[in-house]
């Protein structure tokens, strides 16, 4: 078996692993607590300390948009982990990305029309 085969079947492996992880993920499998503290806390963190040394428009709206990304994946995994057991924390954390996803959008848009929320905000 040549170099570039093994390259290709190693790629091809990987992706499917990356493809089960992402399924597992998202019907919940994963837990509430492994899926926000792990999967939306964390990457939403370092998400947002790069968002605050970027100063360039195009990263910017790049990081909202991968920042929405994630908060909507983690939305739609958390509401696959409802127990008996975790419904106060369930809705808390349904709460939290709710309201980040919500200002990661209004981000987004700040970010793509500047000039028309300036000029609105002058207006006021």
């Amino acid at each position: 078996m040549s170099f570039f085969n093994k390259l290709k079947a190693y790629q091809k492996k990987s992706e499917e692993q990356a493809d089960i992880g992402l399924h597992t993920l998202l019907k919940g499998e994963w837990g509430l607590a492994k899926t926000f503290w792990l999967y939306y806390f964390l990457i939403t963190l370092v998400v947002n300390i790069i968002f605050t040394f970027t100063e360039k428009q195009y990263q910017l709206v790049f990081l909202s948009a991968v920042s929405i990304y994630i908060g909507a994946t983690a939305l739609f995994a958390i509401k696959n982990t409802l127990t008996a057991d975790n419904k106060l924390w369930w809705r808390i954390a349904l709460a939290v990305i709710t309201i980040g996803l919500l200002s990661d959008v209004i981000s987004l848009i700040i970010n793509l029309f500047p000039e028309y929320v300036d000029a609105y905000l002058e207006s006021l």
